[in-house]
């Protein structure tokens, strides 16, 4: 008897406390946040954006493979006829699996692409590097 006397009240404190606010959501990007993301165009000069997820090959890779995109991004811009080609190719057997991939960029025209990487982002949640780069 004395057990539950002590519990309604206990109950009641517990039923009028405040619940606890749930932490902000961790999957939001802060990459997506950038205003770049959607207009990479920088003092009346092109830009693009280039991403790339995690590369088999590490995080140089993927950084090179970000600026390629975003690089191909911007020679359409200016006219560039741009065609790029990956080929992937995987196997495995008993002893684990080999994935090679390859990119193939072909780019043709009189005009060189001159641009600077103006801001880099790396969104932690997704693995994902966006680079911002801008014509010089």
């Amino acid at each position: 008897m004395k057990q539950t006397l002590f519990l309604i009240p206990l109950f009641i404190l517990l039923g009028c406390s405040r619940p606890v606010a749930p932490k902000a959501s961790v999957d939001k990007s802060q990459c997506m946040e950038k205003s770049w993301m959607y207009t990479p165009s920088y003092n009346g000069k092109s830009g693009a954006v280039g991403s790339s997820r995690m590369h088999v090959r590490g995080r140089a890779e993927q950084r090179k493979l970000a600026i390629s995109r975003a690089l191909d991004e911007l020679a359409t811009q200016m006219g560039v006829k741009v065609k790029n080609i990956t080929l992937v190719q995987a196997s495995a057997d008993r002893s684990g699996s080999n994935t090679n991939i390859d990119t193939i960029s072909h780019q043709t025209a009189n005009t060189k692409v001159n641009a600077y990487i103006k801001e880099v982002c790396h969104d932690t949640y997704r693995d994902e590097i966006f680079i911002w780069m801008v014509a010089k």
